[in-house]
């Protein structure tokens, strides 16, 4: 998915038990190597930093499931919640995007989601963020 380099601000709020290395490296729950090899696997596929924010649980008082890791990254990029697209793909994270208002696209990975308030779809190979966002305004009757 093109966001940032399409030039849509972006932002990932990252809140279970995450925490920053003294190497930038963004590390959740200790599989630092994996979450740092996603995100270089991301700056090559785009050509550039894939997010222009991360939020990480110290920057919160209150994680996931609560909104406030959505509210803080929204606040940090400029924009309300109701305008942001949240992809999300537990649902911890998408209680959280739900609590803060976002329209969310679920990714189940193993686990099951309900999907009365939300999109889900099974990869988002090929998947455009703007495409995603009409989608899901469609899936949850939001343009009626």
């Amino acid at each position: 998915m093109a966001t940032r380099s399409s030039g849509l601000p972006t932002s990932v709020p990252e809140c279970s038990d995450s925490y920053r290395t003294g190497d930038g490296c963004l590390a959740e729950s200790g599989q630092c190597l994996l979450v740092n090899a996603s995100f270089e696997r991301m700056r090559v596929d785009i050509g550039t930093e894939p997010f222009d924010v991360v939020v990480t649980g110290d920057a919160v008082t209150a994680g996931k499931p609560h909104a406030e890791p959505y509210e803080t990254a929204a606040g940090a990029i400029g924009v309300a919640t109701r305008d942001c697209l949240a992809i999300e793909d537990s649902p911890t994270g998408v209680q959280s995007a739900l609590a803060a208002g976002c329209v969310v696209v679920a990714v189940p990975q193993g686990v099951r989601i309900d999907g009365s308030r939300v999109l889900i779809v099974e990869s988002l190979e090929n998947r455009q963020p703007q495409d995603l966002w009409r989608d899901a305004r469609r899936h949850l009757r939001l343009d009626a």
